[in-house]
């Protein structure tokens, strides 16, 4: 993102952990934020985050040849309602086989480049049985897909994003007939996989296994910076800003195991942080939560810093190492705010995971985020940043004259915590709008796809100076619901 003269960017994602055993609270947080001195325009992402939610060792792995075998980042139909896939968590569905292109003798080419026909929408003319079917995502529904794999004798389904990230995969009109295991890769594991394809065969493994010694540290289970990125205008001594240290292990194995957890984090190649804790003898199947002290600093420097947390590392007895360790970054920045993840350039980085969001306030489909601080009378909010997509799943087109609103609300409802709720919902009576602002995408075809996924600045109409300790709600609204 590019400057403008006195403006300084601000980043955004919408979710904030809270832990008690180990579940967690999914809370749309804020954006675009400006100091008294100078203003910040906040970037919020229309793409949700979300954690991928699999079972217990559920598993991606190639497992030849060996210049890519490894465990794969996915999501799996076994995490969304409406599937009629098999459980992945139970180890007799689990699922060892070549993998093998789809191809259904479309001609042409989609825009991404690939040959139409490895879209698999509609009845496949190659024999799949008993093969693992690979299959680009574009132009039908997810369930559309897996079932013409799986009537072409294929025994499982993996679907390749067009993008480097992952959605919830929904299952459409057709994922109800589909019996088979699907998942859900993105754009450069996809590439890996697919080049390799055309060397030799290639062989995948997706399900659960047993494992005698296996602990894991889960995404939703470990603590985070309440933000990824945030200015020194709200960060300037240990008093204003800390982070807290801890997370959940989970004994994911048949045999009782020793567990020992680390926290660092490292800031320039320096060690700001270091702690260890022992708890002896976890049984299989269980959890335990451990936490560390606070990580504070008189003075922060400004830069990207690294946390990471590790559980029984070097351990030869480890059955399933990939899932032992977990690694957070986050920023003290001159000029930015953000939940986003950023990159060392503080630049924001895609999001692993994207889902629609009903707004509470139309038909339309939109997403939201609060901010709160006790120092946000230093800060104004000028606007947001947001990027999207178009589902062309749906048969929708690119992303020409698509209509983006910005809307800034004070947020007046009397809650501090999760116990205050009587509920998840939002009272509308409870929001007073005081800016918005609106986007429209170029009407050019090839324009409108140059900047999906990209980050677009939606200035308000009028800046909205904060308060200290009140609570608004930033919200970006799609004027149509496939977006």
């Amino acid at each position: 993102m590019y400057l403008k003269k006195g403006r300084l960017p601000l980043f955004f994602n919408n979710y904030t952990y809270y832990f008690k055993k180990k579940f967690f609270i999914p809370k749309f947080i804020l954006y675009k934020i400006l100091n008294m001195k100078k203003i910040l325009p906040l970037v919020f992402l229309l793409a949700f985050i979300s954690t991928n939610l699999n079972a217990q060792n559920v598993e991606f792995v190639i497992e030849s040849p060996s210049t890519i075998a490894g465990s794969y980042a996915f999501t799996s139909s076994h995490e969304q309602a409406g599937w009629g896939g098999p459980d992945l968590s139970d180890t007799s569905n689990a699922v060892m086989d070549t993998l093998m292109l789809v191809e259904d003798g479309t001609p042409g080419v989609n825009p991404q480049g690939v040959d139409s026909t490895h879209e698999g929408c509609s009845s496949l003319i190659n024999d799949l049985t008993g093969k693992i079917a690979v299959i680009y995502r574009n132009t039908c529904e997810f369930g559309v897909k897996a079932l013409n794999a799986q009537n072409a004798g294929a025994v499982a389904a993996i679907i390749v994003n067009r993008e480097d990230a992952l959605v919830g995969m929904l299952p459409g009109g057709s994922g109800g007939l589909v019996t088979i295991p699907c998942i859900f890769v993105s754009g450069p594991t996809g590439t890996t996989i697919i080049n390799e394809m055309a060397n030799g065969p290639v062989v995948g493994f997706i399900g659960s296994r047993i494992y005698s010694y296996n602990l894991s540290i889960k995404e939703y289970g470990v603590v985070r910076p309440k933000a990824a990125t945030i200015p020194t205008a709200l960060a300037q001594d240990a008093s204003e800003y800390s982070v807290e240290i801890g997370a959940w292990v989970n004994n994911n194995g048949v045999l009782d195991n020793d567990v020992a957890l680390q926290a660092v984090i490292t800031k320039d190649n320096d060690t700001l942080y270091n702690q260890s804790s022992v708890f002896s003898n976890l049984i299989g199947d269980d959890s335990v939560y451990i936490s560390f002290p606070t990580f504070s600093q008189a003075v922060y420097d400004t830069g990207m810093y690294t946390l990471t947390y590790s559980a029984n590392q070097n351990d030869s007895l480890e059955g399933y190492p990939s899932d032992n360790i977990l690694t957070q970054n986050f920023h003290i920045s001159n000029d930015k705010y953000s939940a986003a993840p950023l990159d060392s350039n503080e630049v924001i980085t895609p999001n692993a995971y994207y889902k629609l969001q009903a707004t509470a306030f139309t038909n339309t489909l939109g997403a939201c985020i609060t901010f709160m601080d006790p120092n946000a009378s230093r800060l104004t909010a000028t606007g947001l940043n947001f990027a999207s997509y178009a589902s062309t799943e749906l048969g929708a087109p690119s992303m020409e004259a698509r209509l983006i609103l910005a809307e800034a609300y004070k947020w007046n409802d009397n809650f501090s915590d999760l116990d205050d709720l009587t509920s998840l919902s939002i009272d509308p009576n409870s929001l007073s709008q005081l800016s918005g602002g609106a986007y429209i995408y170029p009407a050019d075809s090839a324009a409108a796809w140059a900047l999906r996924g990209e980050e677009v600045e939606l200035d308000f109409s009028d800046p909205v100076p904060l308060e200290d300790s009140a609570r608004y709600l930033f919200c970006a609204v799609a004027s149509e619901a496939d977006m």
